[in-house]
């Protein structure tokens, strides 16, 4: 019975034990993905990024896909629609949206149903151009549906008030005169938002009422308070959100024009243009930042990888050494005798490895006693400097110049067959050492009008377009 209680005791502890550590497991990936979704979302809003944002949604998805995590692949969808909304794929954000309402349901859980309901209302919002597509009833249907499930979350309670007033504006571009109660119910759903974010002491939710606001007034007639609520943008926007400021540019053009004012109109569209080329080279720039991080990275691995096989081949031979030296003191001294011959051929051998190995982790390096100055040498003369490197051991030269003279020559047909100069190749070896043309055309004394020709010569040989390309295939290839 002792027995029987202590097995139960010892496979309890153990279950526990395993309970534990799973949920532990459970916790550290919805971690992750939790810090995905942070990430993309600053991505978005600070960097407008939104390729970026969506690639880490996206990974997040993966994350909750392979850990069977429902609510955070819902929540995960909501964001992922919200971003397709922003870069103008509402067919794929409704699908996204929809998902997310049915994971949501299946969890019940409110706030991720709030949120998957918000995003399929501003989809309708934002997807109704003409009087046939709108569907600005279903939207609001959405929305009220939405707001109580939104409970404590200020920031989507204010957004789907926001919305709302959006959607009841919407309702009246089409009339003409304008349905006084509609327009009303979208001024008070504003007036809500703002006193909601007021009341939480949100500043930067208060702020997003101009946009709206602006809509609202201009809708209304009153064209100074729409002017107004698009110069409160303009003050609040940081000086680099081109694309917020742009929108309100083209706002305050559109009002402008509609009080008869050309010299404002034509003013406020140039500021428009202005910002949204400011725009265009803004993003322009993240993206050549971008392809040089890339290359950076690129280059930096290339090199890592090449160092860590030299360091293994190195790490290699010496435990080859120092096994042959134990095995000398083993077997006593007639065999330590043979064996300290057999040591001096294997030091020989290191210093072949040695020597061709060298080319590859340092291609730049030129000497005669290096495989690149012996790649230009006559067959004899090779025999010579190999036999000056191995003294005492003729037939290892011998065997050592037979294998050296093969790589030479293996080499010196590559070169031939692309027809590359001498001079090429040394531009391709300080390329793959990460130099830049002027310190290039420090190092072989020529300009740099010159490094760049042969750089350019090179890529027509190579039939490559980029120094990531080129030293890609010159290393494939085998010419470094």
């Amino acid at each position: 019975m002792k027995l029987s209680l202590t097995v139960y005791s010892a496979l309890s502890a153990l279950l526990l034990v395993g309970a534990c550590a799973q949920n532990r497991g459970e916790v550290e990936e919805r971690n992750r993905i939790g810090a995905l979704l942070d990430e993309s979302a600053r991505t978005a809003k600070t960097r407008k990024d939104y390729d970026r944002a969506t690639k880490l949604v996206i990974e997040a998805m993966e994350l909750a896909d392979r850990s069977s995590d429902k609510a955070m692949k819902s929540y995960a969808l909501s964001q992922l629609a919200r971003l397709d909304i922003l870069t103008w794929r509402d067919a794929q954000g409704w699908e996204h949206a929809v998902e997310a309402e049915k994971l949501a349901r299946s969890c019940d859980t409110d706030s991720l149903l709030a949120h998957a309901l918000f995003v399929k209302g501003k989809l309708l919002v934002v997807g109704g151009i003409t009087e046939l597509e709108a569907r600005d009833d279903e939207a609001i249907k959405y929305f009220q549906e939405a707001l109580p499930l939104a409970g404590g979350n200020t920031e989507l309670s204010v957004d789907i008030l926001f919305q709302l007033s959006q959607a009841y504006v919407n309702k009246n571009r089409f009339n003409n005169p304008i349905d006084q109660d509609i327009y009303d119910a979208a001024g008070d759903y504003i007036a809500k938002a703002i006193g909601l974010a007021e009341s939480r002491g949100r500043k930067d939710l208060i702020a997003k009422s101009s946009t709206y606001t602006m809509r609202y007034y201009r809708q209304g007639g009153q064209i100074l308070e729409g002017i107004r609520s698009c110069q409160t943008i303009l003050e609040d926007c940081p000086e680099d959100d081109y694309l917020s400021r742009s929108q309100a540019w083209n706002n305050l053009t559109m009002l402008w024009a509609q009080l008869g004012n050309l010299e404002e109109t034509a003013a406020a569209h140039q500021q428009y243009v202005y910002a949204c080329e400011y725009y265009m080279k803004q993003k322009a720039d993240e993206t050549l930042q971008d392809m040089e991080t890339a290359y950076q990275s690129h280059l930096f691995k290339a090199r890592a990888r090449d160092y860590k096989r030299v360091t293994i081949l190195l790490s290699v031979l010496t435990l080859l050494l120092i096994s042959v030296i134990i095995q000398g003191i083993y077997y006593g001294r007639k065999i330590k005798a043979k064996n300290m011959e057999l040591s001096a051929s294997n030091m020989a051998k290191e210093q072949l490895i040695q020597l061709v190995s060298r080319e590859f982790a340092y291609p730049g390096i030129a000497g005669e006693h290096t495989l690149k100055g012996l790649t230009a040498l006559p067959d004899d003369k090779i025999r010579q400097h190999i036999a000056g490197l191995l003294p005492g051991n003729p037939a290892l030269a011998h065997e050592v110049a037979d294998y050296v003279i093969s790589v030479a020559r293996k080499k010196s047909e590559l070169v031939k067959h692309y027809g590359l100069t001498a001079r090429e190749m040394e531009v391709l070896r300080l390329c793959q050492e990460g130099l830049s043309a002027s310190e290039m055309a420090d190092k072989i004394h020529v300009s740099v009008h010159t490094v760049n020709n042969h750089k350019q010569n090179i890529y027509a040989k190579l039939d490559v377009r980029s120094v990531s390309e080129m030293l890609a295939k010159a290393v494939k290839e085998g010419l470094l």
